[in-house]
């Protein structure tokens, strides 16, 4: 990664530049979703409506360019991810950024995490629409376990990665 890009905790002062990076990574794909503008609505509040996640800002010197949520074993998620898993949520990196190392070194962030948690292992979902991150994520190590129901009419898998 960059040496200029800084990983840290997110702040409130963060909401809009988290909000703005994350409309950024997903509008690469707005044309496939069936309803752009409800998840569009969805993600930009991800840094506010997800309250027992760990989200971490990626920071270069003008601004947040990244941005993802980690949620530690036994928390509340989304009902098709097992409860003692830890979880990667809605990693984001703005498009401008891609390719240089920011998404990876935010994922080995949460990793790292579940790991202090004493997690055994750490899932994600993804969908295939979203060919580089699912790439990343396989060379860290993480295995398809199974597809859950679309979301707006793009298909999603559960990735698992196991830390034992």
């Amino acid at each position: 990664m960059n040496p200029d890009i800084e990983l840290r905790s997110y702040q409130l002062r963060d909401a809009e530049a988290v909000a703005a990076v994350t409309l950024l990574a997903f509008s690469q794909y707005s044309e496939l979703y069936e309803q752009w503008n409800l998840l569009s609505r969805r993600i930009a509040t991800m840094s506010t409506s997800v309250e027992n996640a760990e989200i971490v800002v990626a920071e270069s010197a003008t601004g947040v360019c990244g941005a993802v949520g980690y949620l530690s074993p036994g928390s509340v998620k989304a009902n098709f991810i097992p409860h003692e898993w830890a979880y990667i949520r809605l990693l984001v990196v703005d498009p401008e950024y891609s390719g240089k190392g920011i998404g990876h070194a935010l994922a080995k962030e949460c990793v790292k995490r579940a790991q202090r948690d004493l997690a055994q292992d750490i899932g994600l979902h993804s969908s295939p629409i979203m060919d580089r991150a699912l790439a990343m994520y396989s060379r860290m190590g993480f295995k398809e376990q199974r597809k859950v129901p679309d979301i707006l009419g793009v298909p999603y898998s559960i990735y698992r990665l196991s830390l034992t």
